[in-house]
């Protein structure tokens, strides 16, 4: 009698195929490629940015780095497959630093108001413009309130609410000007160069000198002081 030979069916070669596929997709799919180490990570990341390493965290994609440098803390993600950074986190952006400069006490705002404008304050708060500081001024004059921003350097009025389109009258330039110059206003004249308006005010110093002040005709500000010889 005949032997027959029987080989692998159908049904076993195609169980062994997806098998096969399976572990494919395990090892190269579903399997988190671990091809960089958290030291070669920490590497990368001290490589680019410098600074300290705080804290390091990992997920199923990338390293999480936290990093402290000079301008701040930063979360810093690198991938865990082949090193790029995914993402850079800042988390808590350091201020900036405060003006360097001489601000002028409330109690010395609040005169130079009160001699330009009279009425009362009601409220006055110190803000930080840029590289600056101004005092913000809510002012009544026993008919409606106004606001006044005042240099809180040089104590010379930047704007008011209040002012029209006039700007300033020439007692309010006068009075501006002996608050940069103390003495004896001599003349205040109203002049115009290449559409700015402005007020000279001469005045005769303590000292016995003269000085001109130049003031902006519209929100009080003091432009330049120049001296007589």
């Amino acid at each position: 009698m005949k032997k027959v030979k029987i080989g692998p069916t159908p049904i076993v070669i195609a169980t062994v195929i997806f098998l096969g596929f399976l572990l494919w997709l395990f090892f190269n799919v579903l399997k988190p490629a671990d091809s960089l180490t958290i030291a070669e990570a920490k590497e990368i990341v001290q490589d680019m940015y410098g600074g300290d390493i705080t804290e390091v965290s990992e997920t199923n994609e990338a390293y999480l780095f936290t990093v402290k440098t000079k301008s701040g803390l930063y979360d810093i993600y690198v991938q865990r497959k082949d090193g790029d950074i995914l993402k850079v986190d800042q988390k808590n952006p350091e201020p900036a630093e405060a003006p360097n400069e001489q601000t002028l006490p409330e109690d010395k705002i609040k005169e130079i108001i009160h001699d330009q404008y009279g009425g009362e304050i009601n409220r006055l708060e110190k803000k930080r413009e840029g590289d600056r500081y101004f005092y913000y001024a809510v002012l009544n004059d026993g008919q409606s309130n106004q606001t006044i921003k005042v240099d809180a350097q040089t104590g010379s009025i930047v704007e008011s609410s209040g002012k029209t389109s006039n700007g300033i009258t020439e007692q309010d330039a006068a009075g501006i000007a002996l608050q940069q110059v103390k003495g004896k206003v001599e003349d205040v004249d109203l002049k115009e160069s290449d559409g700015l308006k402005y007020y000279l005010v001469e005045i005769e110093s303590d000292q016995d000198q003269e000085a001109t002040v130049q003031i902006h005709s519209i929100t009080g500000e003091v432009l330049s002081i120049t001296w007589d010889d």
